[in-house]
């Protein structure tokens, strides 16, 4: 469903109204990209000559339908929003970004500093070895402490960072919205035999208890670093001395020795 240009107008009208430098008016978000529901976030972004006055603006509109619509409002200098560099986005299991947006309204300084098309491709992710060890470490830990909380939290993040370390290996797709880098991650081709349920688990996407965490956990790192093991050479996946210890064995025997929190 398409945001109502009735809607849409509103929006620009009151942006219009509280910051007189405002140069444009973008469009972000599930709208942007054609995919809003009738109760989809209103993102915006607007731009200004200089600093804006507000940073952060939001309020309620009502929709074609009746629905009240949440308008959630960042502001920034067109200059700083033009010279911003790119990061990787945190949420995109280190696949690179397809940053949709759509000029909704811009004077002829904002139209000629953004053009017609205002969306930005962020990068994809580094690969991150030594994270994905570490945080299996945390997994053990938490598993010798009977701390629960710890435990969840560090094979979430190991479950990710095993993404990550896999992306290379698969074909190279831009996603748009978290759910989306979830959904590519998990269809991997490429990846060690037992990955789609082991990081569903570890990520919290299957009920599962403490221990079958535990368990999940202790195989993902097991495979996937045979995985990357028999793929040396073929992508940068750590700096030079940790590739050096999954060549000759030392992570395998750091993972798999005793924890001294179970001693």
């Amino acid at each position: 469903m398409s945001l109502s240009q009735d809607v849409l107008d509103r929006i620009i009208e009151r942006l219009r109204a509280a910051e007189p430098k405002l140069q444009a008016v973008v469009l972000c978000g599930s709208h942007a990209r054609g995919e809003g529901a009738p109760f989809s976030d209103i993102d915006i972004m607007a731009l200004t000559d200089g600093p804006p006055k507000r940073q952060e603006r939001a309020w309620f509109e009502i929709g074609m339908e009746g629905q009240m619509l949440h308008v959630s409002v960042g502001a920034e200098s067109l200059e700083d929003f033009e010279e911003a560099e790119t990061e990787t986005a945190s949420w995109a299991l280190g696949f690179p970004v397809e940053d949709t947006m759509r000029l909704a309204w811009a004077t002829a300084k904002g139209r000629a500093v953004l053009g017609d098309d205002p969306s930005e491709r962020l990068p994809a992710g580094t690969p991150e070895l030594e994270d994905f060890v570490e945080f299996y470490m945390k997994v053990r830990r938490a598993e010798a402490t009977d701390d629960r909380l710890l435990l969840r939290w560090a094979a979430r993040n190991l479950a990710e960072y095993a993404a990550g370390l896999l992306r290379p290996f698969n074909p190279d797709v831009n996603v748009r919205t978290p759910i989306e880098a979830l959904r590519v991650a998990l269809s991997f081709e490429e990846a060690p035999e037992h990955f789609r349920h082991d990081a569903e688990i570890c990520m919290g996407l299957s009920p599962t208890l403490e221990p079958q965490i535990a368990q999940a956990a202790k195989r993902l790192v097991a495979e996937t670093l045979s995985f990357l093991r028999e793929r040396l050479g073929a992508e940068d996946f750590a700096n030079d001395d940790i590739r050096a210890a999954l060549r000759d064995g030392t992570l395998e025997a750091y993972v798999s020795s005793p924890h001294p929190a179970a001693l």
